[in-house]
Formats: C-alpha cells, structure tokens, sequence
C-alpha cells in the first residue's frame, strides 16, 4: 500500500510547463525580473550585433554592384542564412565563455528552502546551465535551423551556439534535439534520428 502523503498523481505538464525552467527557490522578488531581464540581454545582443554585421556587409556590397530593393528581395534567403551563421558563431563565443568561466554542474542538490542568492554564491554552473536552455529554445525556434544543422559543416556550430562544448566524432549528424552537448558524446558515423530527444540531465524533487 503507498501511503497517503505519496500517492500524488504527476504534475500536469500542460499547466505547470516545464518543471525544470519555471522551479523559483525562495529568494527576494526582485531577483526573479533581473534574471529575467539579464538573460534576454544576453540573448538579444548577439541577435542585434550579427544583424548590425549583416547589414554591414550588405551596404559594402552595394559599393560594387547595382543595389536596389528586388534585388534584396530575391536575395532576402541568402542575406538571413549569412545572418543566421553570423548568429550562431556569436552565440557560440557568448556560451563558451560563460561555460569555461562557471561550467554546467554534473550533480547540484539543492535543500529545500535554500534561498536563491546562495545557489547563485556557490555554484554559478546553475545560472549557465538556464542560459544555455534558453538559448537552445531561441535557436531551435529559429527558420532553417534544423535544414543546416543536419548538414557536417554546420552541425558542431550550431551545437555550440547554446552549448559551452560539444565532443562529436567523426562523420556524427544529428536530425534530432541534443540538450547538453557539453555532457554527450556522440561518437563516429553515430547517426541522430529525427524525433530523437536526447538529454543528458534529469531533475527530481524530493521532500
């Protein structure tokens, strides 16, 4: 018989999302909108940095060829995949550099009532693991994604745009979702599926 304090049904994943991103650990209000604020600073400026390059380099290609806007027009595809590969490489630069500075935790307990501002004392690796989620949400949303990360020359690129490192032998491809590339290996001619989900952290909460 189980006893009545552990018979609970499951949480609602429609209601509650994503257990993982939405935990808040007891702490002041105000650390909830600054983190908030910081991680979409730190998502929008490589956004807005590679936009300013692409344009950049569009406005020196109207020096020496005839510009005008048909021409954008048609060649809208291969301005927003110069973008695009732009992006990613910052993004990639941003999430290594955070990554090498406070690496994700391969195991974090954290007891229950602890208070927020002590996770981010004693181990900063939480804050790059939310940001690296993030970001993976934010590349995976992104058009023509999954048609170039299935391609070698891109693959470990975009793997790093939200990832600190990515271990890939020779010939992997992947048509699937990697969570943490950081904490998988993915050996030679090793060949992800579409659909497949691999994740390579788990979350449990205990009383």
């Amino acid at each position: 018989m189980i006893p009545a304090n552990l018979a609970k049904p499951p949480p609602n994943r429609g209601e509650t999302g994503d257990l993982r991103m939405r935990h808040r650990l007891p702490g002041s209000s105000i650390l909830g909108p600054v983190s908030d604020l910081a991680t979409v600073a730190l998502l929008l400026a490589p956004l807005v940095v590679a936009a300013a390059i692409t344009a950049g380099l569009v406005a020196l290609a109207g020096r020496v060829m005839a510009w005008s806007w048909y021409l954008a027009l048609v060649l809208s595809p291969v301005i927003y995949v110069v973008w695009l590969w732009v992006f990613l490489v910052l993004s990639g630069l941003i999430v290594g550099a955070i990554g090498r500075r406070h690496p994700k935790p391969r195991f974090r307990a954290i007891p229950g009532q602890t208070h927020v501002r002590a996770v981010l004392k004693d181990d900063l690796g939480v804050i790059t693991a939310i940001v690296c989620y993030r970001r993976l949400a934010l590349v995976q949303g992104l058009p023509f994604i999954h048609v170039i990360s299935a391609m070698p020359l891109f693959f470990r690129t975009v793997l790093r745009a939200y990832s600190p490192s990515a271990t890939i032998g020779h010939g992997g491809v992947s048509w699937g979702v990697i969570y943490d590339p950081d904490l998988t290996s993915i050996g030679d001619q090793v060949v992800i599926g579409g659909g497949a989900v691999v994740v390579a952290h788990s979350l449990s909460m205990r009383p």
